[in-house]
């Protein structure tokens, strides 16, 4: 699920400081960058070297086609 958050955090928050007036958006995009960097490193320090993919989620996106969101955590990736 940490996967999911470090791709929805992001993405959400930008979405929001559309609205917000330019000084306190870039308090809000720093928050936002520490919020994402704790997530990575709670990933990084969670990481089992030994195993192949981890931390792998996979949702239905497009049902009638057979597409699915698939996301997970490798060696090269975690880099």
């Amino acid at each position: 699920m940490i996967t999911v958050l470090l791709l929805l955090i992001p993405l959400i928050v930008s979405v929001l400081l559309f609205g917000i007036r330019p000084v306190r958006a870039s308090e809000i995009a720093l928050g936002t960058s520490v919020l994402t960097s704790a997530a990575a490193f709670v990933l990084l320090f969670s990481f089992n070297n030994q195993a192949g993919d981890q931390f792998a989620v996979s949702f239905p996106w497009l049902p009638g086609l057979g597409i699915d969101l698939s996301l997970a955590i490798d060696g090269i990736s975690l880099l």
